[in-house]
Order: C-alpha cells, then sequence, then structure tokens
C-alpha cells in the first residue's frame, strides 16, 4: 500500500501535497489513510473534485486551511476548527463549480462512531449539504 500511495503522489501533484507526503514518510501514519487517498483519487479520477485528506481544520496544515477557509461558510469554518474530532475524513471541493461536499471515508470493517453521526448531523444543519460516505470492501482474488 505504501508503494502505490507513493505512485499517487506523485501522480497527483494537484491532490497530495508535502504535508501529505510527510505524513507517509512516519512510521506510524504510513499505515493508516490508504482508503483516504484512494478515495480522493477515486473522485478526482470520476468527477473532477479535489479533496482534502484531513487535517483540513489543522493549524499545522495552512496550505489546507486557506482553501478550506476561503470555500466554506465562515460559521462552518469556525464550528470545525473549534471542534477536537470527528472531522470527516475528505473535504472535497470542484474548482471550477465551487461546489464542495464532506465526506467520511471507511474501511472494509470500519463503522461510523457516535461522535462521528453526531458531527454529521450538526455540519447537515448547518451547511443543508448532506455529508457522504464512502465505504470501500476489500476484495479477494
Amino acid at each position: 500500500m505504501q508503494e502505490l500511495s507513493e505512485k499517487w503522489v506523485k501522480r497527483y501533484p494537484d491532490l497530495f501535497d508535502s504535508d501529505d507526503v510527510r505524513i507517509l514518510t512516519t512510521d506510524h501514519q504510513r499505515n493508516y489513510h490508504f482508503f483516504e487517498r484512494l478515495s480522493s483519487v477515486l473522485l478526482y479520477e470520476s468527477t473532477g473534485y479535489f479533496s482534502l485528506i484531513e487535517k483540513y481544520c489543522a493549524k499545522s496544515h495552512p496550505r489546507k486551511i486557506s482553501l478550506f477557509s476561503k470555500l466554506v461558510p465562515q460559521e462552518v469554518f469556525d464550528f470545525l476548527m473549534g471542534a477536537p474530532s470527528g472531522h470527516p475524513d475528505l473535504f472535497s471541493f470542484h474548482n471550477q463549480t465551487g461546489d464542495w461536499f464532506f465526506c467520511e471515508v471507511k474501511g472494509a470493517k470500519d463503522r461510523l462512531t457516535d461522535n462521528q453521526i453526531a458531527m454529521h448531523a450538526e455540519l447537515e444543519s448547518m451547511t443543508g449539504r448532506k455529508v457522504r460516505v464512502i465505504q470501500l470492501d476489500e476484495m479477494r482474488l
């Protein structure tokens, strides 16, 4: 999975920034976020939407915060900047139309937590937009 993720970083430089590359170099994070990276590539290839992968509300990711803050209403930005956890995995947006949405990504056996369900309900109430969920299952050959 690591090798595939590294290929995606090279093939899709507009999807993965230096923060994403840095995360791939840490032992702990190397094994996480594969499904988020895969979903980002699939969304881009199938719809043209770009995705900020997690941490779009973390001060350690200034590029992501800057993009995110320009696309969402101030109320949504402030709410997520103040929320300690439960942020959807992807913030997806279309450069040409300005359309955007949040997306939660789950691997084969992952399920939404109560905290995530509450966060999604709050975001849907604030934005009038459904938080989408991508559920990816493993395929065995």
